[in-house]
Order: structure tokens, then C-alpha cells, then sequence
């Protein structure tokens, strides 16, 4: 299941800390899925997207998983 996102063509982004989960998850032999808010590119100016675009990000991702748990009741 890990894998399976790395060969998608269209996987522009990364979350260390999400992969970690993943990881440990897969090893536990629980289920995972992550949603993430995407807020900044890597770079010089990274910091100040993050500033101004944290508080977006965060709110997608949970409008996006509250969307996820309204579908699965």
C-alpha cells in the first residue's frame, strides 16, 4: 500500500512525518491514511508561504476529512 503512491505519476508532494506514520502503521499491520493541507513549496521563500497560507491549508484538509467521515457513515 505504501508503494502504491509512489508510483503515481501525478505524487508532487512528501510529508516525512506522515511516512513515519505510515510506516509504523503498515508494521503494526493497522490501516492509514493521511490528509494533508498543502501551505508552502520548499525554498527561500517557503517560511512566508507557510505564513500566509497555513491557516487555508489546514482548514481544506479538515473540510476534506470531515467530507471523508461524512461518506463513510
Amino acid at each position: 500500500m505504501i508503494g502504491r503512491a509512489a508510483r503515481l505519476p501525478a505524487c508532487d508532494v512528501e510529508n516525512l512525518e506522515a511516512f513515519a506514520v505510515a510506516r509504523a502503521a503498515a508494521a503494526a499491520g493497522l490501516p492509514f491514511a493521511a490528509i494533508l493541507g498543502i501551505s508552502n513549496n520548499v525554498g527561500p521563500s517557503a517560511h512566508a508561504a507557510w505564513k500566509r497560507n497555513a491557516t487555508g491549508a489546514a482548514a481544506a484538509a479538515c473540510h476534506a476529512a470531515l467530507e471523508v467521515i461524512d461518506r463513510a457513515r
